[in-house]
């Protein structure tokens, strides 16, 4: 019984600073997760997966797009995604591939009168907006060809999982 109130301030203070190191550790990483998903969101529209890109938004976007049901949505998104691929095969070629790179990632506050807000959903200091460039690279008869696009999605953090929020083409 003695030793342990004789460690009892290590014990504390060890505690402490451990806890302190996690918290720290986990607001550098928020960033970090909201760019991975941002990235696969991306990655999942250039493969055309509706339905992964669906799963990753949040169903206020989805309705605020004026679709009753995520099942409209992915049906609608499916040929939008088909017909952007074949645009880009038409300009980068049958052998079109791209690399999905994070610019720049920094917190936003999400606009608490838009209309598809819930404040369920949007916590304060949980929202990222990610600046997100598409390098296209491809060969059309024996020339190769590159080009850029660039995209900004807002990230928001709801249960413990990161959703894309928002999008700017």
């Amino acid at each position: 019984m003695d030793n342990i109130t004789k460690y009892r301030k290590t014990i504390i203070i060890t505690l402490l600073i451990i806890l302190i190191s996690i918290l720290f550790f986990e607001s550098i990483t928020l960033g970090k997760g909201a760019e991975k998903t941002a990235q696969k969101f991306v990655k999942h529209m250039l493969e055309g997966d509706a339905k992964a890109c669906a799963q990753l938004m949040h169903d206020d976007l989805i309705y605020a797009l004026d679709f009753e049901t995520k099942k409209l949505f992915i049906n609608s998104f499916d040929k939008k995604l088909s017909s952007l691929i074949e645009e880009y095969k038409d300009i980068y070629g049958k052998s079109w591939s791209y690399d999905v790179i994070v610019i720049d990632s920094f917190n936003v506050d999400i606009i608490y009168d838009t209309f598809y807000y819930t404040a369920e959903y949007a916590e304060e200091g949980n929202a990222v907006k990610v600046v997100l460039e598409i390098k296209h690279k491809g060969r059309v008869f024996f020339n190769d060809k590159e080009g850029t696009d660039e995209i900004a999605l807002i990230m928001a953090r709801y249960k413990r999982k990161w959703l894309v929020y928002d999008f700017i083409f």
